[in-house]
């Protein structure tokens, strides 16, 4: 029992750390640039949070790799930002991650003009309990 005990305290949950974990997913394209990550203590659940960025030249093979490899939503124009919000997805282990893509305020309008916004960004968190 004492061992039992003991190796509990060895056993983590899946990705209660801080990673990469789009690469870690295996659903990491070559031109996403991974920027850090970090513990939202200030928010529900304490998620941590990978960010990541991408130039607007290769945003739509992104998109497509992740809407192919975690069944994320199409970006959609809401007013003036270019967004993917209300995305999760469950790995093997049953980790829930929730992604939101976005850019900052653009007055491109048009997927064939994404080439001329300078960076769209990537969230991904991992909560460390089920929020």
């Amino acid at each position: 029992m004492l061992l039992l005990s003991l190796l509990a305290g060895f056993v983590a949950p899946a990705h209660s750390y801080c990673d990469d974990f789009l690469a870690l997913l295996h659903v990491k394209p070559t031109h996403l640039e991974f920027l850090g990550c970090k513990q939202q203590t200030d928010l529900q659940g304490e998620p941590w949070e990978a960010s990541y960025r991408v130039a607007g030249s290769h945003a739509a093979q992104i998109e497509s790799t992740l809407t192919k490899g975690l069944g994320i939503k199409k970006l959609r124009r809401t007013c003036c930002v270019w967004e993917s919000v209300h995305n999760s997805y469950r790995d093997k282990q049953s980790q829930l991650f929730v992604i939101l893509i976005s850019t900052d305020e653009t007055t491109i309008d048009r997927r064939s003009r994404w080439g001329e916004i300078p960076y769209f960004d990537i969230k991904v968190d991992s909560y460390p309990e089920e929020p």
